[in-house]
């Protein structure tokens, strides 16, 4: 179960991105966990838009402490949205999930572009605009 985020500056540019092996989970719970390392809350799943915003009742324990931890950071003093984004627009996190289920690295933040991530990032900001 991989997960992965990207970090972009107002204009959409590269800031940074991260990959994560999450280990074995079901995919909400691989988009929860993403989006609880990723500053953006931004999700392809509308499930787990749902989850967040709506606060949906959960009783399954690694769902809920993580959901928990993403609600708790919407009570801070500063603005926050939850926002669900199109898959095509959001080709870049997917790539980094994709990167991240198959690393031995529980987590690596990257600095710069993937080179096979490069075309990935023009795409997301040409779909998103």
């Amino acid at each position: 179960m991989g997960g992965g985020g990207a970090l972009r500056g107002n204009l959409g540019n590269w800031l940074s991105r991260f990959s994560a092996n999450f280990g074995v989970g079901s995919p909400i719970l691989a988009e929860l966990l993403a989006m609880e390392q990723d500053v953006a809350l931004e999700s392809e799943c509308l499930e787990v838009i749902q989850i967040v915003s709506d606060q949906i009742p959960i009783i399954i324990a690694p769902i809920l402490t993580v959901v928990n931890n993403i609600i708790s950071w919407l009570t801070l003093p500063w603005v926050v949205t939850v926002s669900f984004v199109f898959r095509e627009a959001n080709m870049v996190a997917d790539f980094m999930a994709q990167n991240g289920s198959h690393s031995p690295n529980e987590l690596k933040l990257w600095e710069f572009p993937l080179p096979a991530c490069h075309s990935l990032v023009l795409l997301d900001l040409t779909i998103s605009v």
